[in-house]
């Protein structure tokens, strides 16, 4: 796949996670004012993390983080930013990526691959936004609660049910097209699967 395509599928992932993100957010704030969404984001970011890797995964995390800052975000301090924009999707692309390499048609073990690896960049993203919640979000915690207590409440469900989702949504398509590491090589240079996703 040549560097020009490449872009194009990324930045087609990027601006797909972003409008998922969008609309979720308009539901979402029923149950998270201070923001925080359970989309399908995930999925198109993880597409990106699983067919090209780390590097390019971690880029595509970073493009969607200052896609959401340059739209509109919720910021307090600098740091904030970092924990709630940049981080949890470039951590997590860079922990999918991992997997970019193990995913071959046919192998047993795929789907819980894809459930493994997903688990892991939820944690990582939950992570994240909780320590950002205990730092720069206390002062939202009903009176008498635990600031870590009110962090881990308001930021666990999100990140376990975008698991849940991104995990049976990809466990799916994957039965059907096969095209989650399409430029992935093996050891021998070869591609790492026979056929590609068309975008």
């Amino acid at each position: 796949m040549n560097h020009t395509r490449t872009l194009v599928e990324i930045s087609l992932l990027v601006a797909l996670a972003y409008v998922l993100d969008l609309f979720a957010g308009v539901y979402s704030r029923l149950f998270w004012p201070q923001g925080g969404s359970v989309s399908a984001a995930l999925i198109p970011m993880a597409i990106i993390a699983y067919r090209h890797g780390i590097k390019l995964g971690m880029l595509g995390g970073l493009a969607l983080g200052i896609l959401q800052l340059i739209v509109g975000a919720y910021i307090v301090h600098p740091i904030q930013v970092l924990l709630d924009f940049l981080l949890p999707y470039i951590g997590a692309c860079a922990i999918i990526g991992m997997w970019s390499k193990k995913m071959a048609v046919g192998h047993p073990r795929r789907n819980a691959r894809i459930w493994v690896s997903l688990f892991f960049a939820s944690a990582f993203r939950f992570a994240s936004h909780w320590v950002s919640g205990i730092v720069f979000f206390y002062m939202f915690a009903p009176e008498g609660m635990n600031t870590w207590v009110y962090s881990f409440v308001y930021n666990f469900p999100q990140q376990f049910f975008n698991w849940l989702l991104a995990g049976t949504l990809l466990a799916i398509m994957v039965k059907r097209y096969d095209f989650i590491n399409a430029s992935a090589v093996l050891g021998n240079g070869k591609p790492a699967l026979e056929g590609e996703f068309k975008v």
